[in-house]
């Protein structure tokens, strides 16, 4: 083979080892972003629960103006996204929300108040960039 023919079959080899990493490092960014999506929107759903209960008269099985004793449905706690652990301050007038990825992305922490309001999210790990 000529030296220009060998040149050319490198320079291929270049080409195609540079589309498969930038496809992977594609991949694995979209990955991050929507597992870190997906517990932000089961955070919100959590909270929203929060809040339901929150708003919600004693005798109708609600807090009557207190997070105490408020129980998220297991389903939305823990699933293909990763484990969301509700923390309800002792005078029970907020809820912290830790998500932890599945996959090892990192956390998400926000809390809800008596207004109903959440935090900004404070993202930590791959979820942070």
């Amino acid at each position: 083979m000529g030296q220009q023919q060998l040149l050319l079959i490198l320079l291929g080899i270049i080409i195609v080892g540079a589309a498969i990493a930038v496809g992977i490092l594609l991949y694995s960014s979209q990955s991050v972003e929507s597992n870190r999506d997906s517990l932000v929107g089961d955070i919100n759903n959590i909270s929203v629960a929060a809040w339901g209960y929150y708003m919600r008269a004693q005798i109708l099985g609600g807090g009557g103006g207190s997070f105490l004793g408020f129980v998220p449905v297991q389903a939305l706690m823990s699933n293909d996204d990763g484990t969301i652990t509700p923390v309800i301050a002792a005078d029970g007038k907020s809820v912290e929300f830790h998500a932890i990825s599945k996959y090892g992305y990192g956390t998400i922490t926000t809390t809800i108040d008596v207004t109903g309001n959440l935090t900004p999210f404070v993202f930590t790990g791959d979820f942070a960039q």
